[in-house]
């Protein structure tokens, strides 16, 4: 048994290397990696957007990757719900347990989060066997598949998200950002029964993903005048809309589209800065939610796969095997008009 693994050295580079069996402590399992997702997040880190964590890894080397799925090998001598040969998907953020945030349930606003791939510790999911605590990870039932185990993680930002928006039965909505999380607040909303669902972006194959998965409707914001063409199509200005896309000029359409009353749910990271035009909402009695992450949602989103009611391999359009990391991560930067969600198979 070797564990293999891809180190990140600098800006747009892994080392492969040979890795040590992770340690299994009592109450930890070792778990056998088969898919790991491509994270949007990744690609930033990979291309060098988040400074301290290219200087981590030109200082140290650090390991990313934080959606993942696989089979346990290894069991800690105090787990007992899970068992060697589960397959399983792994809940990337972990809190401390005794904050206020932690007591409230609200564990994903920890001070002291550690989430896999990430500062400080940088313990990622890009080797073959990763040691993990048997608390955070979750068996999946026969008929979800390891690849769809890897997206849960994904998935439970859009759950997350369409849970604090307060969206239900009937409503319609907007969503900008066709990528893999605009994606899952699509899927998340028609699975809350959600009637319409207009998806707006300036890539033609993801929104003709965004088409197979259920939009109603679909817009290139390259091509038209948003604000018109949805207004058109819902019949009014929207009450619930998703920011998706991490981008200022969507999160400043977002507050001239929404109506009086409504609801603007931020889930996109805008990385950049962003000008909220106040006098666009101040008449409206707009509420605006923002989205880190997800907390209490792995067995909702385990189900809701298992019962056929939310599809995750649609929007699953490359799949490359773990040798091809350094490839993988280059095609999934360069490619972003064709690459809808790309996944690492070991």
């Amino acid at each position: 048994m070797k564990n293999t693994g891809y180190v990140l050295t600098g800006v747009a580079n892994f080392e492969k290397r040979e890795l040590p069996i992770p340690e299994v402590l009592e109450d930890d399992v070792l778990i056998q990696i088969e898919y790991m997702g491509i994270c949007g997040s990744d690609i930033h880190a990979f291309n060098g957007d988040f400074g301290d964590v290219t200087a981590a890894a030109e200082e140290q080397g650090i390991m990313i990757g934080h959606e993942c799925a696989g089979t346990v090998v290894k069991t800690g001598k105090n787990v007992t719900k899970i068992k060697e040969g589960d397959r399983v998907a792994v809940e990337a953020g972990i809190g401390c347990g005794k904050c206020d945030m932690c007591k409230q349930g609200l564990y994903n606003l920890c001070r002291d989060m550690r989430f896999l791939g990430c500062p400080p510790d940088y313990k990622g999911a890009m080797q073959r066997y990763m040691s993990y605590p048997s608390a955070w990870v979750f068996k999946l039932p026969d008929d979800v598949s390891s690849l769809e185990g890897a997206l849960i993680e994904p998935l439970s930002v859009g759950l997350h998200a369409t849970n604090i928006s307060g969206i239900g039965l009937g409503d319609s909505a907007v969503i900008f950002g066709a990528g893999c999380i605009g994606l899952t607040v699509l899927l998340s909303c028609l699975a809350k029964g959600v009637s319409d669902v207009v998806v707006v972006d300036v890539f033609e194959s993801r929104l003709q993903t965004a088409k197979k998965l259920g939009a109603s409707a679909v817009l290139n914001s390259s091509e038209c005048d948003v604000i018109k063409k949805v207004i058109h199509i819902l019949g009014e200005e929207p009450k619930y809309i998703f920011e998706a896309a991490g981008n200022p000029v969507a999160a400043e359409m977002c507050m001239k589209l929404i109506g009086r009353a409504g609801v603007i749910t931020l889930v996109g990271a805008l990385l950049k800065p962003s000008s909220i035009i106040f006098e666009d909402i101040s008449e409206k009695e707009v509420t605006i939610k923002t989205v880190f992450r997800y907390r209490n949602i792995y067995p909702t989103a385990i189900n809701a796969i298992a019962e056929g009611i939310i599809d995750l391999k649609t929007m699953v359009n490359k799949v490359f095997d773990f040798e091809e990391a350094q490839h993988a991560f280059e095609e999934a930067a360069a490619q972003k008009q064709e690459i809808v969600k790309a996944v690492l198979k070991f």
